[in-house]
């Protein structure tokens, strides 16, 4: 019985990416469209392939040259060869799903991973907070299988891999709840887990993860308070756990290949100003996209009207394009989340537990803004002809932050963690319920999973483009 419930767990998240990535999905399993590949056939997708072509190559090659912070190949820029920075989620899932797959099908098998893996993780973050089965899988849903991860599996699928959020907050919830125990290394096998698969996630998170660093603080404050644990004891421990992680990220930092690869110095990149300052300001959110829905994948099929017509409209106007502006979270999530805030506002808790449950929910309020305030363009704050967007300060500290829309996941979710922390206080409130009331509370309960679900099904098939011929003729590993 101990493995019933992640059984079915994986069995529901499995099921949904294979509905989400449909048809794709189904012809990685019956090969019968091998021409065809996942996309749009407008972005790098085609590129992909042939990166993990040459990420086999160098693991079968010089097996030994795969770890270093990137994949050294000598498939480009001959004689000297190249460096591919692929995330280590890619360098661990794809040499296992490469012998089932072909060219034209291994980019959705890792779709498929990632989907499972931001399933899983928010999974095991409603593990962490002692939420019901209902309410986790309810949240696992709403965060997971959302119209950002949609597009991004047709566009650039390892932004699909979002689950660095909720490990992040698996980790300090796990040393909270830890910290009034006497020190034992084994304590901290689980937080260093977690934060050390962090450094798995695409290169973009970690640096959103680096801006991310005070409101993570705020939480392990508040939650160290709920768990009557010292501060000193719960950041000394989160230091001592995120160790691991600092390491490997220095690794891959300052030993990006082996030495004896002699790379011209031109592999080193600079960032331009005016290029990202150009991409900063086309490639951000507006309020708006959060309230829509498949902005690319065809926003007629949407059974809400107004929400139809909002993602029409986003689609047909500028700036940016289709993919960066879809960022939209379920009206459902939005009203239950408006909810709960309200309540912490206007209704204080009469329980130490839930007036702790209250303040998270403030957190995740602060953070869901937080978030929301970085996606946006410098021009949404402007003062005497001055530009002054949170965004633009994000991108001085790491000049890769250039595109803000890609803030979206974190915002979902805030907005998610809050859904669950009100279901959660409404679950304990059912405790002094009794007959219809207390089985009628429960049947919401258990409505919420399949609500989340239908408001966001994947009515349009997902997109699909040729495989390139050059892509068949590359030799293979």
């Amino acid at each position: 019985m101990r493995w019933l419930w992640p059984t079915a767990f994986l069995v529901v998240g499995t099921v949904l990416a294979y509905a989400y990535l449909f048809p794709a999905s189904e012809w990685m399993l019956t090969r019968k469209q091998d021409g065809q590949i996942i996309g749009d056939g407008q972005d790098d997708i085609q590129g992909l392939v042939w990166a993990y072509r040459a990420m086999l190559r160098t693991l079968h090659d010089h097996p030994t040259w795969y770890f270093f912070g990137g994949v050294h190949t000598y498939m480009r820029a001959a004689p000297q060869g190249s460096i591919l920075w692929m995330a280590w989620i890619d360098r661990l899932f794809v040499p296992l799903v490469a012998p089932f797959t072909s060219d034209a099908t291994i980019v959705t098998a890792m779709d498929m991973v990632y989907f499972l893996t931001s399933f899983g993780a928010m999974c095991w973050y409603g593990r962490e907070m002692r939420w019901s089965k209902v309410i986790t899988l309810t949240a696992a849903i709403a965060f997971a299988f959302t119209p950002y991860a949609r597009v991004r599996a047709a566009v650039h699928p390892a932004f699909t891999a979002f689950f660095f959020v909720p490990l992040l907050f698996s980790a300090i919830e796990h040393v909270a709840r830890d910290a009034r125990a006497p020190f034992q290394w084994r304590l901290l096998r689980t937080p260093a887990l977690l934060l050390f698969l962090v450094g798995f996630s695409s290169h973009y998170y970690l640096f959103v993860t680096i801006i991310m660093v005070p409101l993570l603080l705020l939480y392990a404050m508040v939650r160290t308070a709920r768990w009557g644990a010292s501060k000193l004891v719960v950041i000394s421990r989160l230091s001592l756990a995120g160790l691991p992680l600092v390491l490997f990220l220095a690794w891959n930092f300052l030993v990006p290949a082996p030495p004896s690869a002699h790379l011209p110095a031109a592999e080193q990149h600079t960032a331009n100003d005016e290029v990202n300052n150009h991409y900063l300001h086309v490639f951000s959110a507006l309020p708006i996209d959060y309230f829509t829905m498949d902005v690319k994948f065809g926003p007629e099929q949407d059974f809400i009207p107004m929400r139809r017509e909002l993602s029409a409209f986003v689609a047909r106007t500028g700036p940016g394009n289709a993919h960066e502006r879809t960022n939209g979270i379920r009206w459902t999530a939005w009203g239950l989340a408006a909810l709960g805030v309200m309540g912490v506002l206007f209704r204080p808790a009469r329980s130490k537990p839930s007036a702790f449950q209250q303040r998270t929910i403030l957190v995740f309020a602060l953070l869901a803004f937080y978030a929301f305030a970085l996606s946006l363009g410098p021009q949404w704050l402007v003062f005497q002809g001055k530009e002054y967007g949170p965004s633009q300060y994000a991108m001085k500290v790491l000049p890769n932050l250039r595109v803000a829309s890609r803030w979206g996941p974190v915002v979902t979710f805030g907005v998610v963690s809050i859904v669950a922390a009100t279901l959660a206080l409404f679950e304990r409130s059912l405790r002094d319920r009794r007959g219809f009331f207390l089985w009628l509370g429960h049947a919401a309960l258990w409505a919420m999973p399949v609500v989340m679900l239908t408001e966001h099904l994947p009515r349009a098939r997902m997109m699909t483009a040729a495989l390139p011929p050059v892509l068949e003729g590359l030799p293979p590993p």
